[in-house]
């Protein structure tokens, strides 16, 4: 099911190298001045270690409230464009979500 933790490196998208699909969505964070203290792929292995549960965006969903979209993947598209680094993936996937967070506030009267 999609929003589970154990089974997001299945999708082609992620898996087997979830680092390098990650790493190509979202270009240099150095362009900004960013660095984590954290690796890319220790934060993976601790998402793996979480186990199953249901991710915060389809808890919004199935409570019938728009999910957090602009926070979480809206702000990575907003410094993708501010440093003119192409971000795809994610624009498909925020346009996505956008595109059902209106369907559901069309559905509700919202």
């Amino acid at each position: 099911m999609i929003g589970r933790a154990e089974t997001i490196a299945a999708f082609a998208f992620v898996g087997p190298n979830p680092s390098f699909a990650c790493a190509r969505s979202t270009g240099d964070p150095a362009k900004l001045g960013i660095s984590f203290c954290v690796t890319l792929d220790r934060g993976i292995e601790g998402a793996e270690k979480v186990g199953k549960h249901k991710r915060s965006m389809l808890q919004d969903v199935d409570a019938g409230r728009g999910p957090e979209i602009d926070a979480l993947v809206g702000s990575v598209v907003e410094l993708g464009r501010l440093t003119a680094t192409p971000t795809p993936h994610i624009d498909s996937a925020y346009d996505l979500v956008k595109l059902l967070e209106r369907t559901m506030e069309q559905e509700h009267g919202g």
